[in-house]
């Protein structure tokens, strides 16, 4: 486990120990009869060719559920090729042995998905042994020095493009950028089908000419390579990144002008805080992501504390929420008045119930900035739990004075009014919250929730039927239908299969089990009925 998982439940980290050893179970049939696979083994040995692909590219069977990243690399080969030998000497004697297992070649994978990722050919062993779907993949272990364990030679260059191949760009630029006090990095992403403008033409003519605008506008001493296959690389000495900014603007123009191609650039160099020379090549990437989210061209990005804030974003989003502070940390020592890197530390710190530290970093926000709703929005929610409704009710309210339309404060306000048995003041906030047009499918289920108190039971059911039809999956929706059901005595299955849809869709929450376990004791199935209620209790 990892991140945020080390967070859950005893009985969800037991939901996700069994869901990975059904991965892993998974893997090992598809790897033939009378196999093992550990679920930590998948990811160095489990890994399978799915489809050849065009542009020496190919799909295989790793993704983020096994830690798959962009730029891992594996050796390929084929158990197909191995076979049982078979020998008889000159007295009759039997030796028999099994041929090593062959390998055909070495990738690189450069698109990461859930399940499956794509990756790029780095080297073929032979030409005439093609990757085929079914063979099997080893990682390759990743060491300090890359160039240590590149082939003999000296780097090789592409007849015509004139750029580097990944491995070998990393071995043309490993020993210079030792010695440099200072160089940047760029990374061009281009579009990865050809260009329609002239339909035939090849990809790789594009990604030679687009090559001889990066080295027009970068510069003769510019050390171009191919990062993947969409993506070019450029190590630039003694220069600083926030120079080459012009020149990568005016780059990009050039190719939306010259050929079709709408590119993104992220640049990145060193020195950089206290990042080392090797550390900048994923800063570059981070540019990069970071130029993909602009919203309009151009799609440009030097490394800085921004950058560093989508990346924290990015491992927030994936659970790992440790790393994520981490980067946030980072982006405040890059600007200190970064206000979305520390409210987003605040928010990483109120997740792991750190809440006076989390609301230092609020009130620091709302120092700066009185009407920053989000920091407001987060401090109410701090507050209201370190037990201070009256200040939480005041944060929310000057949540609303900055942003009367703010959802998630009138809901906030809705829901401390309802639980303090003021229902008309709920009703209030929870109606100027469906005036808003925001949340719509949220805004329903708290007014179900309030008519189910109020006792108006048809009302609920309307409310609740609209909030499904706009989100099949609410499962707090859907918790509170299987109530309704129970409530008028309405047919304890219908309500037993909402509740089991709840409890599949958020199993960590302890009142779905509750009302999973009403449902089966209404049908007089007492022991599913204690063993829901002993989930319950555990979670």
């Amino acid at each position: 486990m990892r991140g945020g998982q080390f967070a859950a439940s005893p009985a969800e980290q037991a939901r996700l120990l069994v869901h990975k050893a059904k991965k892993g179970l998974a893997v090992a049939k598809d790897l033939g009869r009378n196999q093992v696979m550990p679920y930590n083994r998948i990811l160095p040995e489990g890994g399978t060719v799915l489809e050849n692909l065009p542009m020496s590219r190919l799909a295989v069977s790793l993704g983020r559920w096994v830690d798959a990243e962009a730029g891992q690399r594996f050796l390929v080969w084929s158990p197909r090729l191995e076979r049982t030998v078979d020998v008889r000497t000159a007295d009759g004697q039997r030796l028999s042995g099994r041929t090593p297992a062959t390998i055909k070649g070495e990738i690189v994978l450069v698109e990461v998905g859930e399940d499956m990722a794509f990756a790029e050919v780095l080297h073929l062993g032979d030409p005439h042994l093609p990757l085929e779907p079914g063979d099997r993949l080893a990682l390759v272990p990743e060491t300090d020095d890359e160039a240590g364990t590149a082939p003999a030679g000296p780097p090789r260059k592409d007849p015509a493009s004139g750029l580097y191949g990944h491995r070998d760009f990393l071995r043309a630029t490993a020993a210079d950028r030792e010695k440099r006090p200072a160089f940047a990095q760029v990374l061009v992403l281009l579009p990865e089908v050809a260009t329609q403008r002239r339909p035939g033409r090849p990809a790789e003519v594009d990604m030679a000419e687009a090559a001889g605008l990066c080295r027009q506008f970068f510069g003769p001493k510019a050390v171009g390579g191919r990062f993947s296959a969409a993506k070019l690389v450029f190590f630039l000495p003694e220069r600083a990144p926030q120079e080459l900014a012009e020149a990568a603007e005016n780059l990009m123009a050039a190719l939306q002008e010259r050929l079709g191609l709408a590119s993104a650039i992220g640049i990145a160099g060193y020195p950089c805080l206290d990042y080392a020379r090797g550390d900048v090549a994923e800063n570059c990437r981070k540019a990069l992501d970071h130029a993909r989210l602009l919203p309009k061209e151009p799609r440009l990005a030097v490394f800085d504390s921004l950058s560093l804030t989508v990346s924290g974003d990015r491992h927030f989003a994936m659970g790992d929420i440790y790393a994520a502070m981490e980067e946030y940390k980072q982006a405040l020592l890059a600007d200190e008045t970064n206000a979305l890197a520390r409210n987003s530390l605040g928010i990483c710190l109120a997740r792991l119930g750190r809440l006076p530290q989390a609301r230092a970093e609020f009130t620091q926000v709302i120092g700066r900035d009185g009407k920053n709703t989000m920091a407001l929005y987060n401090l109410g929610c701090v507050l209201q739990r370190q037990g201070d409704p009256a200040a939480a009710r005041s944060a929310f309210q000057k949540c609303l004075r900055a942003n009367p339309g703010h959802v998630s404060s009138l809901l906030r306000l809705g829901r401390m009014a309802e639980e303090s048995r003021r229902l008309a003041p709920a009703l209030k906030y929870y109606r100027r919250a469906a005036a808003t047009g925001n949340a719509p499918a949220l805004t329903l289920r708290h007014l179900a929730r309030l008519a189910l108190a109020r006792d108006r039971l048809d009302e609920a059911r309307e409310h609740l039927h609209q909030a499904l039809l706009l989100d099949p999956k609410d499962a707090f929706s859907l918790q509170l239908m299987a109530r309704l059901y129970l409530t008028e005595g309405e047919d304890p299955a219908i309500a037993e299969a909402m509740a089991r849809q709840a409890v599949a869709l958020r199993p960590e929450k302890k009142e779905f089990w509750v009302e999973l376990s009403r449902a089966l004791a209404a049908q007089g199935r007492h022991d599913e009925a204690s063993q829901a209620s002993a989930r319950a209790e555990g979670v």
